[in-house]
């Protein structure tokens, strides 16, 4: 919890100080469409993460704490990776 707070934090604060230009470039309608869509596509990506490690229980007799925080750090991975992958090429 709170390494989330601190990156939030830390996230705002470097937007706050940053140049309007590099503001407007954050805030532009090419990042927010990147945005939206690997945020609809890591949705799925997130459903389909517990049918997965479900079979993962079940055949390779994981852990479900184990399972339980691969699939809270795959959730937020995956939309980063997206997002990044969906920039490089849009670049």
């Amino acid at each position: 919890m709170m390494m989330g707070i601190g990156a939030g934090i830390g996230t705002t604060l470097a937007f706050v100080f940053a140049d309007p230009a590099a503001r407007r470039m954050a805030a532009d309608e090419m990042y927010i469409e990147l945005t939206y869509r690997a945020q609809r596509h890591a949705y799925w990506i997130a459903l389909a993460l517990y049918p997965t490690f479900a079979m993962g229980v079940f055949v390779f007799g994981l852990k479900w704490t184990t399972v339980f925080a691969a699939m809270g750090t795959l959730t937020g991975a995956s939309y980063l990776l997206l997002l990044t992958f969906y920039e490089w090429r849009a670049s």
